[in-house]
């Protein structure tokens, strides 16, 4: 008869825990040469459970920068939209929603290159 330990203690035997191809590059370049573990991630949140607006932000981060930066220095939004060669509506939404994109923005910014990346334990 197995008990909920033997259970638990066989599960973790056969499900070694591997991290992912993101979190062992950041960690390599933070020199430290160990393997990621998930239980041990560098990041705030697993890369792989971001939702789509999380991902298109991180994608979208230097164009986010950029637009902060111009309607900080007092150009319009018009300006700004041709400057950058994007869509009007879009730095308009960027502006109305700035606190919510640089608070999540700060929280993830770890991850930005690896955001565009292939990966192999990626949920589809």
């Amino acid at each position: 008869m197995t008990t909920d330990i033997d259970n638990i203690n066989m599960y973790i035997e056969n499900n070694q825990d591997s991290g992912c191809k993101a979190a062992t590059d950041f960690l390599l370049k933070l020199g430290k040469n160990t393997p990621s573990k998930c239980m041990e991630c560098p990041f705030v949140e697993c890369i792989d459970d971001l939702d789509a607006s999380d991902r298109n932000n991180l994608k979208r981060h230097e164009s986010l920068k950029k637009v902060y930066m111009l309607i900080d220095e007092g150009k319009s939004a018009y300006s700004i939209a041709r400057t950058l060669d994007i869509p009007q509506t879009a730095v308009q939404r960027w502006l109305a929603n700035r606190r919510t994109y640089e608070t999540r923005l700060y929280k993830l910014v770890d991850m930005i290159q690896y955001v565009g990346e292939q990966r192999s334990n990626a949920r589809v």
